[in-house]
């Protein structure tokens, strides 16, 4: 395949979207989570959160989701030239989520609606590991698939 500037440029052009896609989809995993936290704080319709607590049989199973969720965006929505070098597709997602969840969780102790809960801390470190893990896990799985492809056709 002969790539021209005009191939290149476009297809820089759709690694771009697709990263603003991601970076956008990300956004969203963390509204939904910050929104979720904060409506228990203000009890504000925390009655919603509460009740999907209530149907996964327990808050910690909620604490897993989101936590799993962010974990795995976070990952997915790092640049792919970055994901190459261990610390950067690892370590700074790792290192973001954590504190942010650490600040959350600790921040419970200030605010009179809420409680601090080292099982919550828990759930929380637990589900971000899991989501990175599972991330990092399907992109090598990906990865082989396309190497054996490339070795069958070439």
């Amino acid at each position: 395949m002969v790539f021209t500037t005009k191939s290149v440029s476009s297809l820089g052009v759709l690694i771009r979207s697709m990263l603003s896609y991601r970076l956008l989809f990300l956004l969203g995993v963390a509204l939904v989570a910050l929104s979720g936290s904060l409506a228990k704080s203000l009890s504000f319709h925390s009655e919603y959160v509460y009740a999907l607590e209530l149907w996964l049989g327990s808050d910690k199973y909620l604490h897993f989701i989101v936590s799993f969720a962010i974990g795995y965006t976070v990952t997915w929505a790092t640049p792919f030239r970055l994901r190459r070098y261990f610390f950067y597709s690892v370590g700074v997602p790792t290192l973001v989520t954590f504190l942010a969840i650490v600040s959350d969780e600790c921040l419970q102790l200030y605010v009179p609606t809420r409680e601090f809960s080292y099982e919550d801390l828990l759930a929380n470190v637990l589900g971000m590991g899991s989501g990175i893990f599972v991330c990092r896990f399907l992109e090598m799985i990906f990865i082989y698939l396309s190497k054996r492809k490339e070795e069958k056709t070439g």
